[in-house]
């Protein structure tokens, strides 16, 4: 699974809009219209920053998404349910270890 995030040349906590804006500078950036010297690279990068785009807006919406790590699982059930899980237990030792 590539990382969206170096995709789009931005942090792993960017805002909604901050993810729009990157995607509308990349997709500018490598649409095939822009760069017919290298068409089929470019329409291969295209998709990969719409790929990005579709993923990371969608994915801020998912009740996974507000842990602090995230792991670079499968977008699907499994995969959440995963994410979810290790959420869970760092804050579980975080409440242990400053808590004692």
């Amino acid at each position: 699974m590539p990382d969206y995030y170096k995709l789009l040349d931005i942090p792993r906590d960017a805002s909604d809009n901050d993810i729009k804006k990157a995607y509308r500078k990349k997709a500018l950036q490598w649409h095939p219209d822009k760069n017919p010297e290298r068409k089929k690279y470019a329409e291969q990068k295209f998709k990969e920053v719409t790929e990005a785009y579709e993923v990371l807006s969608d994915s801020k919406k998912l009740p996974g998404s507000v842990c602090p790590i995230s792991l670079p699982l499968p977008l699907s059930l499994p995969g959440y349910i995963i994410n979810i899980l290790m959420c869970m237990t760092v804050l579980l030792f975080y409440i242990i270890l400053n808590f004692r």
